[in-house]
């Protein structure tokens, strides 16, 4: 057991990125900024006044969720800004009970943090670090709720995240609400299919999960990501489907290409099928990459 263990721990694991949304808009965006009181001070006798600037976006209706993460307003070098009437917390604060930080000391608690496209943008940016939480955030509004356009890629992320916790069956609830034939989406289409083939594959439906890989064409972006991630469903689907000795040709391939691959099916947050894992750990164990990282742990 202690040589299995340090083998899984010496491989670093190499888990697949949450997909990223963008595409060109049609949509406005606006700054709006105003002083009061309009009577201002000069360099040399400055006076206090109350700086208000309002960032707007106005998304067409066939938009997709702006891929902006950050926008930058540059102000005049000779404004001087007072800190004592900004909301802050203190760190002791954030660190014991941040739920007892004074109402708008917290980023994205504005009073457009509940809008559906406000909401998606900030998940993305979360799924990597935290999905739990970024799962949380989508789960506040219903998929109807979010715009139209938008709903087959809520639907995609919240796949990915249900998916990477091993929540297969939430996975494959939201799945099979994504149409991949959307003719507004055809750039996702490929990634969509491969997340939608490994939800069908983990929950009884290999076959369909098998035909869905066989149906992507490789884009030109991000086509090794997705190869891989159809070859991983290639393992889920044969080894549901009883191909034991395909499922492991195909676990032992995967290995001598990266021997990292394997930890997505033997780290525990997958919640992967006891047997399966059990397999992999034995490819694992064989593999001489592998093999070569414990001798090297071993010395030490």
């Amino acid at each position: 057991m202690r040589k299995v263990a340090l083998l899984v721990t010496a491989v670093a694991v190499a888990c697949f990125g949450v997909v990223g949304v963008s595409s060109a808009i049609n949509g406005k965006a606006g700054l709006k900024i105003s002083v009061s009181p309009s009577k201002v001070g000069t360099k040399t006798k400055p006076a206090n006044a109350k700086l208000f600037t309002d960032i707007t976006t106005a998304p067409a209706a066939d938009d997709q969720p702006f891929a902006t993460k950050a926008t930058v307003v540059h102000l005049d070098k000779n404004f001087v800004f007072k800190g004592k009437n900004a909301k802050s917390c203190s760190n002791s604060q954030v660190l014991s009970d941040q739920t007892k930080c004074p109402s708008g000391s917290k980023l994205g608690a504005g009073k457009d943090a509940s809008d559906p496209t406000n909401i998606f943008a900030r998940a993305q940016l979360m799924a990597q670090d935290d999905p739990k939480a970024a799962l949380a955030l989508l789960d506040t509004k219903e998929l109807k709720a979010y715009p139209a356009a938008m709903q087959d890629d809520v639907a995609i992320l919240k796949t990915q995240l249900y998916l990477g916790m091993g929540r297969t069956q939430d996975a494959r609830k939201v799945a099979e609400t994504i149409n991949l034939e959307n003719p507004s989406r055809k750039e996702m289409r490929t990634m969509a299919a491969v997340i939608v083939a490994e939800a069908f594959a983990r929950t009884g439906k290999p076959k369909e999960a098998l035909a869905l890989v066989e149906s992507i064409e490789l884009p030109k972006k991000d086509a090794d990501q997705i190869l891989v991630q159809a070859r991983v469903v290639k393992v889920f689907a044969k080894f549901a489907m009883n191909q034991r000795p395909a499922a492991r040709a195909e676990l032992v391939a995967l290995a001598d290409d990266d021997v990292n691959y394997l930890g997505r099916f033997l780290m525990p947050q997958f919640k992967v099928h006891p047997e399966l894992q059990k397999l992999a750990r034995q490819v694992l164990e064989a593999n001489p990459a592998a093999r070569k990282v414990v001798k090297g742990q071993q010395r030490r």
